[in-house]
């Protein structure tokens, strides 16, 4: 077409943005073309002066460009010198390539022509810049709410180089009715981006909204390259459907990312420390141990869900059968660690894996569904699983794992599911658990406990089974951070039997101290235990240790009391308000004495145990969960 006449210094610059080819003149549009392009794209320019053209020189793809010359009525063997910002650049060829060319590089090429004595003078073709809209561009809104028109921006339509800004209070709210990519996108508080109809937006690094995205049924897609997108959100942010596509995977926090119709997980692993949300009927696709969710998941609605979650390079999921009503919900996290809430089983569970586990919450209605756990070898050790028929899934109450049932199981030892036998009426903590030693599922621990007695600390653990086991070791600290040892034990190499070890620290810390197991495997990998608290009191009369502390509401508290003589003791257990709530009168002998208690507590928190003796008034704070 005919697009006007030019002066020098006038800029012609055509660009392909967002699939759409267009014609600007000193960066005022002048023609959009309705044909899509093929790349590369390839124009004709004339050089600067007669008898020379310049043909199929092709539009940059990104930073990275070639550049074809080809001569007409220049003789037979004419002279080619390619030029950048000036410099001399390539060898005598009619091609130039280069792959990092920057904003505003200018190519030029110098054509010396093989005329014998008719003309050898040179000729300089026009030049080619290489631009990119500016690095930052900010929406204006100045003629309408179209995003594709430049006049809306102040440096022109963005690309997936731009850093883009919508600001409030812009006469026109931006509206994307056609695809396109920006390199960073910030809506700010009090603005707005509508997307109309179906486009695709692709956020090559950040995405910040402090506003608020209307998302119709757009797709979001998180590209990228060298770095992972950056997605930080203020309160819950609709969007409809979100592809992740960056092998440098994604983080997410601030608010919450609502889910509309559906996530396609391609590439990259999304970290959260927000919640990603799903509404009703929406889904997820293709998760894999490239790509999941590292956080918490929320499905909302009356839909069967798979929840992407996983941790540590593993996709690990979870499944719930369908809710009875549309506005209930569930939220979901994995933990690829060992559990440490207890050894507590009910029948007949003989032991809970010690190596991975889930929370899987009904943070909203009362509906009870079916819970599906998966295994993995990978993600644990080969073997832990041989007989599939033994295992069941688990639940923890805060008392005991108890026995959800095997309501059938798929796959095989590698890998495979398994579902609880009815719908679970109560949540929490889930994991795999098995009815025999068939199964070994990876045990740390099936418990670790360090009590007080006679002025010493005795430990004691049990293990369910052991593979390679070579020893473990007591250590012991004053603030859960800095350890030293202990003692060495000697473990039992390879063992498919309970065995339970004891080990004495005759010259504990006075006060409050942190213990814990190391184990240790012949290659030398090491694995740590829960910590425990015990408390070594300075008096040899009295109250000389009581555990556990922190206990559960309806742990047995034990207290060990030593008399000089035979003697009545009065125990109060109070709330911090002075409220009584427990009290009990006994006889204790010369010695070393245990007295359990047993007491109702109305809610967790911290209580007051008195004791009161010969040995006087003794007050200790307790902590219930």
């Amino acid at each position: 077409g005919n697009f006007g006449t030019y002066a020098t210094s006038d800029v012609f610059r055509i660009a392909v943005e967002n699939n759409i080819v267009r014609y600007y003149r000193n960066n005022v549009l002048l023609y959009s073309s309705a044909i899509a392009p093929t790349l590369p794209m390839l124009v004709d320019v004339s050089i600067q002066t007669i008898n020379g053209t310049l043909n199929n020189v092709k539009v940059a793809n990104q930073t990275s460009g070639v550049f074809t010359a080809t001569a007409t009525n220049a003789g037979a063997s004419p002279t080619y010198q390619w030029k950048l910002n000036g410099a001399n650049v390539g060898t005598n060829s009619t091609t130039y390539s280069n792959v990092s060319l920057a904003n505003g590089d200018v190519i030029t090429c110098v054509l010396t022509p093989d005329l014998g004595s008719c003309s050898s003078s040179p000729f300089t073709s026009n030049s080619v810049t290489m631009y990119k809209p500016g690095a930052t561009t900010t929406w204006t809104g100045t003629t309408s709410t179209a995003w594709s028109v430049s006049a809306n921006w102040s440096a022109g339509v963005p690309d997936r180089y731009t850093a883009v800004t919508i600001p409030s209070g812009t006469p026109n709210a931006p509206t994307m009715s056609f695809g396109g990519g920006v390199y960073d996108l910030t809506i700010n508080a009090g603005a707005t981006l509508t997307m109309s109809g179906s486009p695709n937006l692709s956020i090559y690094r950040n995405l910040t909204i402090n506003g608020t995205l209307v998302p119709a049924t757009s797709t979001v897609n998180l590209v990228g390259c060298n770095s992972p997108n950056t997605i930080v959100l203020t309160g819950t942010q609709s969007f409809s459907r979100v592809v992740m596509n960056n092998s440098q995977g994604s983080t997410i926090s601030g608010g919450a990312m609502r889910i509309g119709t559906a996530l396609t997980l391609t590439n990259g692993i999304m970290t959260s420390s927000s919640l990603i949300e799903f509404a009703d009927n929406a889904t997820v696709a293709s998760a894999s141990n490239i790509s999941y969710v590292a956080g918490q998941v929320r499905k909302i609605g009356n839909d069967a869900f798979t929840f992407p979650v996983g941790k540590s390079g593993f996709y690990r999921p979870i499944t719930m059968s369908a809710p009875g009503n549309v506005a209930d919900h569930f939220t979901a996290e994995y933990f690829r660690t060992p559990q440490a809430f207890g050894s507590s089983v009910q029948a007949p569970i003989d032991h809970v894996s010690g190596c991975e586990y889930w929370n899987l919450n009904r943070t909203n209605g009362a509906s009870n569904v079916t819970v599906t756990l998966s295994w993995n070898e990978a993600a644990c050790n080969p073997g832990d699983i041989t007989v599939l028929a033994d295992l069941r899934v688990a639940q923890w109450n805060g008392v005991q794992w108890l026995n959800r049932g095997n309501g059938g199981t798929t796959g095989n030892g590698v890998s495979g599911t398994i579902i609880s036998s009815g719908v679970v009426n109560s949540f929490g903590p889930f994991t795999l658990s098995s009815t025999s030693l068939a199964n070994p599922l990876p045990i740390e621990l099936l418990s670790f406990n360090a009590t007080v007695a006679n002025g010493a600390v005795v430990l004691e653990w049990t293990t369910a089974s052991e593979l390679n086991n070579d020893y473990f070791t007591i250590e012991r600290s004053k603030d859960g951070e800095l350890f030293e040892t202990v003692s060495t034990i000697k473990g039992a190499g390879n063992s498919s039997q309970k065995i339970t070890y004891t080990a004495k620290d005759t010259a504990p810390h006075l006060g409050k101290s942190y213990y814990r197991l190391r184990q240790t495997d012949f290659d030398g990998t090491t694995s740590y235990s829960n910590l425990v608290l015990v408390e070594v009191l300075e008096s040899n009369n009295g109250v000389v240790a009581l555990y556990p502390n922190p206990l559960n509401n309806s742990s047995t508290l034990t207290i060990v009391f030593v008399a000089a003589e035979k003697q009545n003791v009065d125990i109060v257990l109070t709330d911090l308000s002075g409220r009584m709530v427990h009290r009990q009168s006994l006889s204790v002998v010369q010695g070393e004495n245990v007295i359990p208690l047993v007491a109702e507590f109305q809610s967790s928190g911290v209580y007051l145990l008195e004791v009161h003796s010969k040995s006087g008034r003794q007050v200790f704070r307790l902590m219930v969960n």
